[in-house]
């Protein structure tokens, strides 16, 4: 399987995630049913070149529902990171935790490539993300009410 690099950016104060496979290129997006943008090349129309999640803090805690993230043949490894040989989703999670929860360091356990994880649904140990809570409220989980 391909793995392809990503440049990831975050927009705190418009709450956008940008993955970008080809960051200098022009591109045209189209809008999943799930509010996930896909991103092709505008010269060679049926080639993605990024990604692009508004209000990815909220997105962020749908991951492993069934169908939110687009099924691809890639694996993806973050520039400037440790994060090496992951899915889609394992990007957004690791996107999330580091962008949304402000952890400085990811568990790269939850990264490691297993053959016995499938690519169309491949949760970590922890399925249910945390929800950011408005400044001073602390965390909670998406299980809790």
């Amino acid at each position: 399987m391909e793995t392809k690099k990503l440049v990831v950016n975050y927009y705190r104060q418009g709450d956008t995630l940008w993955l970008h496979i080809h960051p200098d290129r022009p591109a045209r997006e189209e809008m999943t049913e799930y509010d996930f943008y896909i991103r092709y090349d505008r010269d060679t129309p049926n080639e993605i070149v990024g990604f692009k999640v508004l209000d990815f803090s909220h997105f962020a805690v749908h991951l492993y529902e069934q169908g939110v993230v687009p099924v691809l043949p890639w694996r993806f490894s973050v520039e400037g990171t440790e994060v090496r040989d992951v899915t889609l989703q394992g990007v957004l999670e690791w996107s999330y935790r580091h962008y949304i929860l402000g952890e400085k360091t990811a568990d790269m356990e939850m990264f490691v490539p297993s053959s016995s994880l499938s690519l169309e649904y491949a949760p970590s140990s922890q399925t249910s993300l945390p929800l950011r809570e408005e400044p001073g409220e602390g965390y909670k989980t998406s299980n809790d009410s």
